[in-house]
């Protein structure tokens, strides 16, 4: 059997994002181009044992560009670049794609065999896969430069608080590796009401390789410059045996109530995802520029701060230079999953299903900057910066890596009512009770969650961002059911119009998603600032830190919050306080007309957010724009996270 898949498109809006916008004066080309090939072979010995063998190879490529209007070019940060960002503290800023032209394509090719043998009372399951990837990018970062202010004021001041900008010589990086695996399982029916499934798992990357040897690490955040040459970090997935348990149990023997549990060790492999943006933008063939004021640069240039810089020559260290990092020697990520359900069917067509589910996750992976300034003194057991500390390794500016040295975990309580169809109806009630928690929820950012924190606050201290992870929603009930409106025993027209019509619906509740209130400007002064990280104030004595108010115009009482004094830390803790709810509720009416025997037309009206609730999105996270400004919008929601009701009609015609 084969099997070929093609897919591509291009997608061109004007480039903005929740904090920029173009103004309409650049053009975003998002251009993707999706292949797939599938080559199988199934073969078939006697009545017991089956191989099946598969070949695939899958390209996935994307290029990111824009158009900008003429005369933008004449507003270049960086010469010959074109126009960069221009970002003034909470006011909406003007931008293009400030990475230039970026572009990935990923090529893989799977060899996959699987296998099944049947003996007796056990059901035998093996197999292996072996996958080359070849990934091959232009991802800088920051080549046309952009400035940063606290405030528009200072922009018209042209007082910028930061600049970055990206430099590169040879950015064109070509990744490979090598991913194995092998499995085997065993489903050994020990009497007619219970089955064990016993499984192990083990699977291994190699370390990445660059075509034409590219590689380069800081394999220490303080050594003096960085090192070239393989490896480019030491292999941690040698011992990923991933063992796998589960059982069914029928204690009535009547198929009436069934107990299953299960448990199983789960590894995530270092591969692209991991290591993308760190392969692109490291000494000496890519440099990331960065400078904010100082003794020695009180005042960041404008529009022309890239001429601070030296750029006549490839470097192994740099004090200006922002590396992105792998950590030389990481650690493997695992999660351990577990859950022990009860079921039971207590009329012919309904059944309750409870059951706890959870799992812990070790060595997840959080961006820390581990070239900040160190602590001059403990004041009551706080550790205070002092101002102008220089950083630890003073041949860096700040160093990005993304450390895989974090924990999480998950427990829940699931109950599902199910009504399988009878009497004209069939439904599903679905809740979930749940809690996550972590100290890291994205690495990359998210469209998901507004909330996402992608930097670590203190690098050293990582009981400071344990909190509640931004997709713990602690509460979850979904209902959804078919009603057919039974039509008796009419005939002929009348039963043509009034008969075959069905009501559908579905009703979603889940509870608010948690966030943090942060300061924009870099309170302790320990030259933690870069892109993504965000540092907390502390909560006022005596009150609460989840003052909810529940207003959209000002969701949480921002004088709960003050700011902390300089120097130090906020004591204000990651995701204590809880966003808006959501609720919707959509209905469909649904008839079907009989066109003979193997013909129908199906008619439908459907209404999404019935209610026409307005299901607010988060709130205006910031509470301090600096040292004596407090954020006018702090608290206040601008948007919805849905629309408003809609209706639509439609015909299918089935044949």
């Amino acid at each position: 059997m084969g099997r070929v898949l093609f897919d591509e498109g291009r997608v061109t809006s004007p480039l903005s994002s929740p904090t920029t916008t173009s103004l309409g004066l650049v053009q975003n080309f998002n251009d993707s181009r999706i292949q797939s090939y599938v080559l199988n072979y199934k073969r078939i010995f006697g009545a017991s044992a089956v191989n099946d063998f598969r070949i695939t190879y899958s390209r996935d490529a994307m290029t990111v560009a824009d158009a900008v209007q003429e005369g933008m070019d004449a507003l270049a940060f960086v010469p010959g670049r074109g126009f960069g960002v221009l970002a003034p503290g909470a006011v909406t800023g003007i931008q293009t794609n400030s990475s230039g032209p970026q572009f990935w394509r990923q090529n893989q090719f799977e060899y996959i065999d699987d296998a099944a043998v049947a003996r007796g009372q056990h059901a035998l399951k093996f197999g292996g896969i072996v996958k080359r990837l070849r990934y091959n990018s232009f991802n800088v970062g920051r080549l046309r430069g952009e400035y940063q202010f606290q405030t528009l004021q200072d922009l018209l001041l042209t007082r910028p608080n930061r600049f970055e900008a990206g430099h590169v010589t040879q950015g064109m990086r070509g990744m490979r590796q090598w991913l194995f695996g092998f499995y085997f399982q065993d489903d050994f029916r020990a009497t007619s009401r219970l089955t064990f499934n016993l499984g192990l798992r083990y699977e291994f990357v190699t370390i990445v390789t660059e075509a034409n040897g590219r590689i380069a690490n800081l394999r220490n955040p303080l050594d003096p410059q960085v090192t070239v040459g393989d490896p480019w970090f030491r292999n941690p997935s040698l011992r990923n045996f991933a063992p796998r348990f589960g059982f069914a149990y029928d204690p009535g023997g009547n198929a009436k109530t069934a107990i299953r549990g299960g448990f199983g060790i789960y590894h995530d492999q270092l591969l692209s995802l991991y290591w993308r943006d760190s392969g692109n933008r490291i000494l000496p063939w890519t440099r990331r520029l960065f400078i904010t004021p100082s003794p020695a640069t009180p005042v960041i240039p404008f529009p022309d701060a890239i001429r601070l810089f030296d750029l006549s020559r490839e470097l192994l260290s740099d004090p200006t230079m922002f590396p992105e990092l792998m950590p030389y020697d990481p650690s493997q990520p695992n999660t351990m999953q577990y859950n022990l359900t009860i079921q039971r069917q207590f009329l012919p067509t309904m059944s309750l299903m409870i059951g706890y589910l959870g799992s812990q996750s070790r060595h997840n992976s959080r961006n820390v900057q581990w070239n900040p300034s160190s602590p001059t003194a403990i004041i009551n057991g706080e550790k205070f910066f002092a101002p102008n500390t220089p950083r630890r390794n003073p041949n860096f500016s700040s160093v990005l890596q993304r450390e895989m040295d974090s924990n999480a975990n998950y427990n829940s309580l699931q109950v599902v009512l199910k009504k399988r169809f009878s009497h004209n109806l069939n439904f599903d009630i679905v809740y979930q009770w749940g809690r996550i928690m972590d100290e890291m929820s994205g690495i990359a950012g998210s469209t998901d969650f507004a909330n996402i924190t992608s930097i670590a606050m203190d690098p050293d201290d990582r009981s400071r961002d344990y909190g509640r992870a931004a997709f713990d929603i602690r509460h979850y009930l979904t209902v959804n059911g078919t009603y057919e409106i039974p039509y008796g025993s009419l005939t002929g027209v009348v039963r043509q119009i009034l008969g075959g019509w069905r009501l559908s619906s579905l009703f979603n509740y889940s509870s608010g998603e948690p966030f943090s209130v942060v300061n924009r400007f870099d309170r302790a002064g320990n030259n933690m600032l870069i892109y993504g990280f965000q540092e907390r104030p502390n909560v006022a004595p005596g009150r609460s830190n989840n003052p909810i108010i529940g207003d959209p115009d000002r969701w949480f009482d921002t004088t709960a919050f003050e700011l902390q004094p300089a120097g130090f830390f906020g004591n204000a803790g990651r995701n204590t306080l809880q966003g808006p709810n959501l609720i919707t509720m959509d209905l469909a009416v649904l008839k079907t007309f009989p066109l003979g025997e193997a013909r129908k037309v199906e008619f439908r009206w459907e209404m999404f957010n019935l209610m026409n609730r307005a299901n607010f999105s988060q709130p205006t996270f910031t509470v301090f724009l600096n040292p004596t400004t407090r954020d006018p919008n702090a608290g206040r929601i601008t948007s919805t996270r849905s629309s408003s009701r809609q209706m639509q009609f439609g015909l299918k015609f089935l044949f």
